[in-house]
């Protein structure tokens, strides 16, 4: 495959922007590959920076913060998308059939909505005559997307998901409305998936956590795949306890990212209510009370990370909180918990936690697109053109980069990279 100058001039700019990335988050990787939660005080021997995050107003910005970051502000600007959420939600609901959508949320559907629009006509013409099938849809729950795809675009849909009772409700709604879609159940991650990927002409995955947007990835490329749409999510939610990079550059240059790591890229963005704001922020305080309360009773001062905790765990009194998290780590409450006591180690605990997030999160962005560039140019360098842009506006969905790859050279010649274009 030959690429004329100005591809290779768009290549060449596409790694110096990938590398770029990895000098700064390497030169900083200090204040951000770090676990809030575990820190006693401010991890940093940089005065002024401690200083201005310790102000007694405790109001602090990314502007300010930034003077301390001299190498971030010199990143390439990430293109942003200003379209107003609220008004997505309105749009989308009016462009679809009451009856077609019932049961999707406003937020969700909007996301859908946005996701269908960006994926637009198919890259590759659809040829009736093909045995290839039209769509298949990754992970794709009770297929809302699959089932909004063929009914606006009259196409055959395949939809995998791996909860067979979601791919029996998928289907009844699917005949309800008499659209083209099929489902298929299948552990996309524990079963091979190439043929299906095969039978197919594109695939769509819509925020498909981490091990299961990466498995589609790789067994998309093995199956040379012709077109993949995927908006990445939970890039965390991995199979082994440190990230592996995908491309020969992300190897090269491996930022050793483990778990942790990984889910700063997706902190910081909330699109819920106020009470499910108020419920975070209560939940953060009663996890660091009982911290508090677990330090003291066992005399063990590590930090001991508790699972996940369902709301209606927050709606009781402290101690039966603290109480119900000392049994899920084997322990036992034996004296009375004094809750106005704990309360202020927590809240202390909790300013802490925030003034190293508040630089933490200046990261975060360059993270994620990090993450990005790795998965664009390993489909670059499997013969793929690749182009990666935002979906949707951050307040209807922080996960909304969606990666749109185009296979342009066959199997055999997909050792030389293709340009992507960053929009």
């Amino acid at each position: 495959m030959r690429i004329n100058n100005a591809q290779q001039t768009e290549l060449g700019q596409f790694r110096q922007l990938f590398r770029h990335y990895t000098d700064v988050l390497l030169e900083y990787r200090g204040y951000w590959q770090l676990a809030s939660f575990q820190q006693t005080q401010l991890p940093w021997h940089n005065t002024e920076l401690c200083r201005y995050i310790q102000q007694p107003s405790g109001v602090v910005s990314d502007a300010e913060l930034l003077r301390f970051f001299p190498a971030l502000q010199s990143l390439p600007a990430i293109s942003s998308c200003n379209d107003d959420a609220a008004s997505a939600i309105k749009t989308s609901e009016a462009r679809w059939p009451f009856w077609l959508t019932s049961g999707i949320g406003g937020r969700k559907l909007a996301q859908i909505t946005a996701f269908l629009d960006a994926v637009d006509e198919p890259l590759t013409p659809l040829n009736t005559s093909s045995a290839l099938a039209d769509t298949l849809e990754w992970c794709a729950g009770k297929g809302h997307l699959g089932r909004l795809l063929s009914f606006q675009r009259q196409q055959a849909v395949t939809s995998v998901e791996w909860q067979d009772d979601l791919c029996q409700q998928g289907q009844q709604l699917a005949e309800q409305h008499q659209v083209a879609q099929r489902f298929v159940t299948m552990d996309v991650l524990s079963n091979d998936s190439r043929l299906l990927l095969s039978q197919h002409r594109r695939v769509l995955a819509l925020h498909a956590c981490g091990q299961l947007h990466l498995s589609l990835l790789q067994q998309a490329v093995s199956a040379q795949t012709a077109e993949l749409h995927i908006a990445p999510c939970c890039y965390h939610l991995i199979d082994g306890d440190s990230y592996q990079p995908l491309s020969q550059a992300g190897k090269q240059r491996d930022l050793k990212l483990s778990r942790l790591d990984l889910k700063l890229a997706v902190q910081g963005v909330v699109t819920g209510g106020q009470r499910a704001q108020r419920l975070r922020q209560r939940e953060l305080l009663w996890r660091m009370a009982y911290q508090c309360w677990r330090q003291s009773a066992s005399g063990d001062n590590q930090y001991r990370p508790l699972g996940a905790v369902r709301a209606a765990q927050l709606h009781g009194e402290l101690s039966e909180f603290v109480a119900w998290a000392a049994s899920q780590q084997g322990l036992s409450v034996t004296t009375p918990i004094v809750s106005e006591a704990l309360l202020k180690l927590a809240a202390a605990k909790v300013a802490l936690i925030r003034q190293i997030e508040s630089v933490q999160q200046l990261f975060r962005q360059p993270l994620e697109l990090w993450l990005l560039l790795d998965r664009v140019l390993f489909l670059q360098e499997q013969g793929y053109e690749v182009n990666l842009r935002r979906f949707c506006a951050p307040q209807l969905t922080p996960r909304n980069w969606l990666i749109q790859a185009h296979r342009v050279v066959p199997r055999a010649a997909a050792t030389t990279a293709q340009p992507c274009s960053v929009k």
